[in-house]
């Protein structure tokens, strides 16, 4: 049994991609079949191991949120800065 979100890092990842490739049929737009997605197989880690990697997603999620929000904040001071300098209130 596989947990959903290793499933969609599992398809996202370079041998997923790769797979989804080779069954992938080009017309007037690409597709594939839902019967090819099922009969492909792999190995699965334990449920154990793929909510620990769940888990470090999220954490990695998180901490890339705060940076960004981070980033955003000193981007707003160096404005409030700028304008202050340049219209002498420093």
């Amino acid at each position: 049994m596989a947990t959903p979100l290793f499933v969609v890092l599992l398809l996202d990842s370079s041998i997923g991609l790769h797979w989804i490739s080779r069954i992938t049929v080009v017309a007037t737009r690409a597709r594939f079949a839902l019967g090819d997605l099922k009969r492909m197989t792999t190995q699965l880690p334990s449920l154990k191991r793929q909510k620990e990697l769940g888990n470090l997603i999220a954490r990695q999620r998180c901490e890339e949120a705060k940076q960004v929000a981070s980033a955003l904040m000193l981007d707003d001071l160096f404005v409030s800065l700028q304008h202050r300098a340049f219209s002498g209130q420093l």
